[in-house]
């Protein structure tokens, strides 16, 4: 009987031993004799915080959240940094490349146990880049020191413009902020390495760059014998005219936040396009309708930020709109999404000026991704 029970007992301690070793890789060891087992975050890198695939048409309850995750390829490069629970940095990874071309993409980092702070940024590490990290001081943004060490509450990105006429005329590269970590604010939470392997989480990004497309374009109604009435549209040329965006957005803190030292002559960037031109209509040969490509940095909700169009010749303003107008064009779909959050995901914008031949560019129809925007009643 006793022989019985040491064979059972040891039956036993051999499968505690293989089940160990399952979990438990040979190059390391609980054991002080070994090499301790690595541990960690292994990060999932994802890219669904737009609207690119979504249909108004098709719309369900909870599509937002089956969009398409598309870290590759928007998404060409990345800065992660790592903070003590004080704010001291201790990490910097930047990683560009092949390695990144794939939306599976998985950074394993070795951490000790202890409790961290991570911040990551897309579109930063490459060498085409349009924001570069600060110190952010009270005298203003500072360079980095030379080692790049710095406290989280000191960091900042900001653009880069012309520094002297403080204006944009380039076509940004896409800039991204990590604003999530699984289905919590990253900002918000503190990461803790416990244990032995490496902890999985997914980190989310969202985009803060833009394209804006003007369109300007000059209808005259025509009656034909029958009496039928209908568009004809007139030439416009973009030579006639300078087209512009007005905003306080090229400097945000570590958590994205938009900062401002409230002096329009340190603040306001003017963005003019990086390409303009002459399009016809769909289906027409004449080119007709003038166009104005401008890229320009978050939009924010509460924006003070305008969109004009000026005659080149006589300087006269001819449009001036607030960019608040852009909020305007959500879909009755998206009614419950907030403001701030839609002009987030939505990175293309479309903005006709539709002047009557009888009528100026001030009192022209506006629609904005094909939507026509009414003014009337609306306070801003």
């Amino acid at each position: 009987m006793l022989n019985g029970i040491k064979i059972v007992k040891s039956i036993i301690s051999v499968a505690c031993s293989a089940a160990l070793m399952v979990f438990i890789p040979a190059s390391c060891s609980i054991e002080d004799s070994l090499p301790p087992c690595p541990r960690g975050l292994d990060l999932h890198f994802v890219f669904d915080y737009h609207l690119e695939g979504w249909n108004a048409d098709t719309d369900r309850q909870g599509t937002l959240e089956e969009l398409p995750n598309a870290f590759y390829p928007q998404v060409p490069c990345y800065t992660l940094l790592v903070y003590d629970e004080t704010g001291h940095q201790i990490r910097k990874i930047e990683e560009q490349g092949e390695s990144l071309h794939s939306n599976h993409y998985h950074l394993k980092l070795d951490l000790p146990h202890g409790k961290y702070k991570i911040r990551a940024y897309g579109g930063t590490a490459c060498e085409q880049r349009s924001f570069s990290p600060v110190l952010l001081m009270a005298t203003g943004p500072d360079p980095l020191p030379a080692d790049g060490r710095h406290e989280l509450s000191q960091l900042g990105w900001k653009m880069h413009y012309e520094p002297e006429q403080r204006t944009s005329r380039q076509l940004l590269h896409d800039y991204f902020f990590a604003y999530g970590l699984d289905h919590q604010h990253l900002t918000e939470t503190e990461i803790e390495v416990t244990g032995e392997m490496y902890q999985p989480h997914t980190l989310r990004f969202m985009r803060n760059t833009n394209a804006i497309r003007v369109l300007m374009q000059h209808t005259r109604s025509v009656t034909d014998a029958d009496g039928n009435v209908s568009d004809k549209y007139l030439p416009v040329n973009a030579d006639d005219y300078i087209v512009r965006i007005i905003d306080r957005n090229s400097l945000f803190d570590a958590e994205n936040r938009l900062v401002t030292s409230g002096d329009d002559a340190i603040d306001l960037i003017t963005y003019y396009p990086w390409t303009t031109g002459t399009e016809p209509l769909p289906g027409e040969s004449e080119a007709v309708i003038a166009t104005a490509d401008l890229s320009v940095s978050r939009l924010m909700a509460n924006t003070q930020g305008r969109l004009q169009i000026l005659d080149k010749a006589s300087k006269t303003m001819l449009m001036d709109m607030p960019l608040s107008y852009l909020q305007l064009s959500k879909p009755a779909q998206l009614k419950k999404m907030g403001p701030q959050e839609y002009l987030d995901r939505q990175k293309y914008w479309y903005v006709t000026f539709n002047r009557r031949n009888s009528e100026s560019w001030a009192t022209a129809e506006i629609y904005i991704n094909g939507w026509k925007v009414k003014i009337n009643d609306i306070e801003f």
